[in-house]
């Protein structure tokens, strides 16, 4: 991809909704128009003080990068992760 060959791409807080998750690794894929083909997550970067879990079809908002390489698969990987109030 073009992008790969300069800086990576930094973004600003943008909505997405959980596509899947897996809770033993600690990981899932959050889907967003401006991650096309989904968003890597890591648990860990959830942001707040609840259980850091998130659920497939939960809506989120969320910070990424476009690393310059595959995570698990996925070109976007997130920075942060902030969940819904009340959900």
């Amino acid at each position: 991809m073009e992008h790969w060959q300069n800086e990576p791409v930094k973004k600003d807080r943008i909505k997405g909704i959980v596509r899947r998750r897996d809770d033993g690794e600690g990981w899932g894929v959050i889907d967003a128009a401006e991650t096309p083909g989904g968003c890597f997550v890591l648990f860990s970067d959830i942001v707040g003080v609840r259980y850091r879990n998130l659920r497939a079809g939960e809506r989120v908002t969320l910070t990424f990068d476009c690393p310059g390489f595959r995570q698990d698969g996925y070109d976007y990987v997130e920075r942060q992760v902030w969940q819904e109030e009340g959900v």
